[in-house]
Parts: C-alpha cells; structure tokens; sequence
C-alpha cells in the first residue's frame, strides 16, 4: 500500500514539474514571481527531478508486478502528454487530465492485481472519475476570464448521478449500517456539486470561477468516502479519515491551489 502510494505521489509531483518546466516562457510574462522564471530554481534542475521522479515511480511499479506497472506506465505517459502540449488542445486537453485521475485511481485497484483492476466498480468509477475532472478541467480552461459556462455547469453533478446510479445496481455496501452511510455521502456529494455548478452562472466572475474549480475538486473527498463506504472493514476508517481531511483542505486552500 505505501508503495503504490508512493507511484502514485512521484508520478503527481513529477507533472507538477513538468507543468511548470514546459509553461516558462508563458510564466515568464503572466506569472514572473514563480519559482522557475523568478530565477529561484534553473529549469534543467527541475526537468532532471521530474524525470527522476518518473523512474522512481516506475522502479516501484515494476518491483509490486504487471498489474501495478501497467497503469503507472500509462500515468507517467498521460501526465507529459498534457504538460507538454495536450492542455493547449481543446477537449483532449481535459480528456487528458480526467485519465490521470482516472488511471490514479486504477493504480490503487492494482493492488488487487489484475482481478481488481477488471472488477465492474473499478471499471466504472476510474471511467466516471476521468469524466467528472475531464468536465471540471474544460470549465477551468476559463477560468482567467468571465464567461457562459452555459448547461456544462451541471455536467460534473450529472456524473456523479450516473456514476452512483450505476455502483447501486451493480454492488451493495456489506451492512445495512453502511449502506446508510453509503447514500448519505452519496447525497452530500451531488448536493455539492449542484451548489458548485449553481455557482458558475452566466458572466461569472473569473475569481469566483476559480474558487468554485478548487470546490468541484475538494468534492472528490466526499466521492472517495462515499466509494469506501461500499467496502468492508477498514472501509469506515478510509471514510472517517477522508471526511477528517475536508476541513484540513479548506484551510489548506488558503496558500494552495486546490488542484
């Protein structure tokens, strides 16, 4: 478990290196006081460290078998194509994002080995979970300036709709007790997410934009606890320690982006 969380962190703090190493010249006029334009790091200093990051990750995968390998591969794949070019590409730009969430959450499902990674719920959750971010990241492609977000604000409220709908049919929490807490999380979840998107009216604000991205993402919080409420023991220790993280990650997003 700590070692694919380890993949799983390299492999994130390895794009966000990359982001910035391949964003500089646009850094170097609209955002100078970051790190690498404000001469506080050199660029090959930190290309060197995403790279080594990378290998780390794969070393790891490699050594825990093919089932983790496969997916960290494809992750390491998926993160420099949006860093590099792919977030300037309209639609695939988003589609890109949404798969890192996506194949992240496969990782973890490798640790089940090949029977977890094709189990329905995986399937299905790592699908829905790349669309719900794929419909967060085009509603932030915006985000700079005001604009119609139109009926694409409801579009994340809506997966979440088909993605839970979709879990119930197919799998039942192992007690009733859990079951309760399943929906109730479940509720909590796309009640948020429609206050998310009732946020984004027409000529919304850029700021208000902004602040509403990181709520859709701090949302993934109660997703996560509402698919570990599906599970048995540990499951309601993932649950309570996911809610516990909501109110670190408000006071968090203070100093940091939420994404």
């Amino acid at each position: 478990l700590i070692a694919v969380l380890l993949v799983s962190l390299l492999s994130y703090s390895s794009g966000l290196l990359q982001n910035d190493y391949f964003d500089l010249e646009e850094d170097r006029q609209k955002r100078p006081s970051r790190p690498l334009p404000g001469d506080k790091v050199k660029p090959r200093t930190v290309i060197i460290v995403a790279a080594l990051f990378v290998v780390a990750a794969l070393i790891m995968a490699f050594l825990l078998g093919s089932a983790t390998l496969v997916p960290a591969v494809a992750l390491a794949i998926t993160v420099t194509a949006y860093d590099y070019r792919g977030k300037r590409i309209p639609i695939i730009g988003p589609i890109l994002m949404g798969l890192c969430r996506g194949l992240d959450l496969m990782l973890g499902a490798s640790l089940l080995g090949w029977a977890g990674l094709s189990a329905p719920a995986v399937v299905i959750s790592a699908l829905l979970v790349t669309a719900y971010i794929a419909f967060v990241t085009h509603i932030a492609a915006k985000e700079t300036e005001g604009y119609r977000a139109g009926s694409l604000r409801w579009a994340p409220m809506l997966t979440l709709l088909a993605w839970f709908a979709a879990l119930y049919l197919l799998i039942c929490p192992v007690t009733v007790y859990m079951l309760g807490v399943s929906i109730a999380l479940t509720v909590a979840a796309v009640a948020w997410a429609t206050y998310c998107g009732h946020l984004l009216r027409d000529d919304t604000p850029p700021a208000v934009i902004q602040k509403t991205i990181g709520r859709f993402i701090r949302g993934l919080l109660l997703i996560q606890a509402a698919l570990a409420a599906f599970a048995g023991w540990p499951g309601p220790i993932v649950v309570l320690l996911l809610l516990a993280a909501w109110p670190i990650s408000q006071r968090l997003n203070r100093w940091f982006y939420a994404s």
